[in-house]
């Protein structure tokens, strides 16, 4: 769709079902998110508008005019920081984040210690609660839905604990040598470049990151880059702004599962790493290897759905998130407005948000 395209639907005869309330059905696309929650929940101009990812505060205000709804589904759609286990340094020309069949290790992010204290100064419940509201939840984990598959063993993240990652980075000797107040590893100081996607939401995100890392010695600069170009642009002609690329330390982003997580969950195993040999195609965006995550992969290939596979699940699940190469933050909803008028809205995560459009009525 461009902006003001439409396409028109109209009732099939021959529907299987009982007849559908409505005759026709028009749907409409382009604009952004905050105009199409406007024309609902203020305006009552449009009956339906689906992945209304604004500012929590502001869509509220735009439901307290009374005309609408805000709908929210909640399945495994992680927001979450992934961290690059190779080396980003200029230096390194088209070498930069290649894994070079693990001969190209990150500087300080390789070592377990500072990606785990990176974890433990984040506060995710004052994100979620200022930031995404009823949006958004806490988490600790990347798989979060179904609830069979969600693993209880992470839930110490949800505590922020800035004097513990201090206490663990000098316990392993990253300290501030200098009293520059940046430490340093191996004598590499621990200064990172924290990408992610233009958005407001995102970019108070990173602020609030950036904070919590300097107190506990980590130097962030964060970057923005323009959503069409971070998530789609060439990874050779935008190099410097793809995240399949990744030519910075750590990144942010959401991505989900499906109903099955078999498939996600591939994604993370040493062969999916991207390349320039492959064009940077495969998941594996952390450029992390992990030989027992592959071994328990390898079960879960062979497992039926049933309480085995339930648990090698979980146990992937914690493998990458123990290990930090990813670090979660918010399970976020999907949300959707509709007018107070409009009966039979159910709306479902795990599916297309019409899925049950026969039931619609007035």
């Amino acid at each position: 769709f461009q902006e003001n395209d439409r396409i028109a639907y109209e009732r099939n005869p021959h529907y299987h079902g009982a007849p559908p309330y409505f005759d026709r059905v028009i749907l409409k696309g382009g604009g952004n998110a905050e105009a199409a929650a406007r024309f609902v929940l203020e305006r009552g101009d449009v009956d339906y508008a689906w992945n209304v990812q604004a500012d929590p505060e502001t869509l509220t205000g735009m439901q307290e005019a009374g005309l609408g709804t805000l709908a929210v589904a909640y399945t495994s759609l992680v927001e979450r920081i992934v961290v690059n286990q190779t080396n980003v340094d200029l230096d390194l020309g088209d070498d930069r984040s290649e894994y070079l069949d693990g001969e190209n290790p990150h500087p300080f992010l390789s070592f377990k210690p500072i990606r785990e204290a990176m974890s433990m100064a984040i506060d995710r419940t004052q994100i979620a609660e200022e930031l995404y509201g009823f949006a958004g939840e806490a988490t600790c984990n990347l798989i979060t839905g179904p609830p069979i598959y969600v693993s209880t063993a992470n839930e110490g993240c949800l505590t922020q604990d800035i004097e513990g990652a201090k206490r663990l980075l000098d316990e392993n000797d990253v300290l501030d040598t200098d009293g520059d107040g940046t430490r340093e590893y191996n004598g590499e100081p621990l200064r990172i470049v924290f990408q992610t996607s233009t958005n407001d939401i995102r970019q108070e995100t990173q602020a609030l990151i950036r904070d919590w890392w300097r107190e506990i010695g980590i130097r962030t600069r964060i970057i923005d880059h323009d959503a069409s170009v971070f998530f789609g642009g060439d990874p050779v002609e935008d190099k410097n702004a793809s995240y399949r690329r990744f030519l910075a330390d750590v990144q942010m982003y959401a991505s989900g599962t499906g109903i099955d997580p078999q498939q996600s969950l591939s994604d993370l195993l040493c062969r999916n790493i991207p390349t320039r040999d492959n064009n940077w195609s495969l998941g594996n965006f952390a450029r992390s290897c992990d030989a027992e995550y592959d071994e328990v992969y390898a079960q879960l290939e062979e497992t039926r759905i049933g309480r085995e596979r339930e648990t090698l699940v979980k146990r992937l699940n914690d493998l990458h998130v123990q290990n930090y190469f990813q670090i979660p933050l918010i399970n976020r909803g999907f949300v959707s407005a509709h007018l107070n008028t409009l009966k039979g809205v159910r709306i479902n995560g795990w599916d297309s948000e019409l899925w049950n459009i026969a039931e619609w009525r007035r």
